[in-house]
């Protein structure tokens, strides 16, 4: 069994910190309750989030560092979206890249963060010159356009149509957005992960963790650490074979039918 790593046994002082930045919406989450007339309570605003009934968690155990037992009312779903339904159009380079016998290095700014110097112009500084052609999503729809130049071997959209790409896709170099993650572990492609904020660096840590993919450790890698990053996930065949093996434990999931099934049955059970 994979060891847990040393930070996440240790999570009181990180939890301490949260909690600090975290008192203005406590306080506001206790406000708003006494508004509404409802009765004092311990939760906190993290814990008012979730069911104390049901859970469906998306995502697989696979990428949960482990624990003696789950609450029996966690229940993994795996995905949530379809991604053969996306409607993304095809861009108007993709005969090209079909043609292009070289490896597939799909990079990824995601969908909320998009400034692509944060991700996108590195990675170009990295792999530009690298014997891969890159499929580049800038993450913004209707925008293709990027503020600096692209290297020959980079090919550029707005949105890009993940169930035909995917399947593609030798390494993907993306920000830790869970959607995107999950969709490349669908398809067995390991990767490359700049998680800088919100739930990204956690997300970064458990593909870590799992075998999937490198950590880079921050929301804004250095050149030379995404080119070091990627000659190891490329180069190393155990990547691969995990993200696979995640992909398969997500394809024996059928994620909107499940939440539908357990909150019926849920419903059921009540009095």
């Amino acid at each position: 069994m994979r060891r847990r790593p040393a930070w996440a046994c240790n999570r009181r002082p990180r939890h301490s910190a949260a909690c600090g930045t975290a008192r203005p919406i406590q306080s506001a989450f206790h406000e708003q309750r006494a508004l509404a007339g409802l009765p004092p309570t311990a939760l906190t605003f993290q814990e008012a989030l979730y069911s104390r009934e049901l859970v469906c968690a998306s995502g697989v155990e696979q990428l949960e560092y482990p624990r003696p037992q789950w609450p029996g009312r966690i229940v993994w779903v795996g995905e949530l979206a379809d991604h053969t339904g996306s409607g993304i159009p095809e861009p108007a380079w993709w005969p090209e890249s079909l043609a292009d016998p070289r490896p597939v290095v799909h990079v990824t700014q995601g969908t909320q963060n998009v400034d692509p110097a944060d991700l996108i112009r590195p990675t170009f500084a990295a792999l530009g010159r690298q014997r891969v052609q890159l499929a580049v999503a800038t993450g913004v729809r209707g925008n293709s356009a990027l503020p600096f130049p692209a290297p020959p071997n980079a090919r550029v959209a707005d949105l890009l149509p993940y169930d035909r790409l995917l399947p593609r896709v030798d390494v993907m170099v993306t920000n830790g957005g869970w959607g995107g993650v999950l969709a490349a572990l669908h398809n067995g492609v390991p990767l490359v992960v700049a998680g800088g904020d919100l739930d990204k660096p956690e997300v970064a840590a458990r593909v870590a963790w799992a075998g999937a993919g490198v950590n880079l450790h921050t929301g804004t890698p250095s050149p030379r650490a995404i080119l070091r990053a990627w000659r190891r996930v490329s180069g190393a065949s155990a990547y691969r074979t995990a993200a696979e093996r995640i992909g398969e434990a997500l394809r024996r999931h059928d994620g909107p039918r499940e939440v539908v099934e357990h909150t019926e049955a849920l419903l059921a059970s009540l009095p």
